[in-house]
């Protein structure tokens, strides 16, 4: 029974990827540890990503730090997505998801400067 116990441990160990080296395909879901200065030490919160292809994300950036309830989607290349963010070497791509490429079709409806509310602690983002 111990050796099943310490088997199922190993095998959910996660595997980080490089945020600048990973691939992914068009509606693949990509989540990253936040940076500590963002939530601070308050446990493991990511930035999820959505892939529009094979190097552009479509993602929410939070409107200044003084409203941090509002954010602005933007679609960006893999190299303009800011370094600040997320730990990039600690990625995980979560594959399509059940939506795939329709979430990618709905996401790229939404305007793109308009702001929107987002609620870090309850999670209500919509990939």
């Amino acid at each position: 029974m111990l050796a099943l116990i310490i088997m199922d441990v190993a095998a959910s160990k996660t595997v980080w990827l490089n945020f600048d080296t990973m691939t992914w395909n068009a509606g693949d879901r990509i989540a990253c540890v936040l940076n500590d200065f963002l939530v601070g030490n308050v446990g493991n919160f990511k930035h999820w990503m959505l892939a529009v292809d094979n190097e552009r994300v479509i993602h929410c950036g939070v409107v200044g730090f003084k409203n941090s309830k509002h954010v602005r989607i933007a679609i960006q290349n893999r190299e303009k997505v800011s370094k600040k963010m997320f730990v990039r070497i600690k990625c995980i791509n979560y594959g399509p998801g059940v939506y795939g490429i329709q979430a990618v079709e709905r996401a790229m409806s939404w305007e793109r400067d308009k702001p929107y509310w987002y609620n870090l602690f309850r999670c209500n983002c919509y990939h």
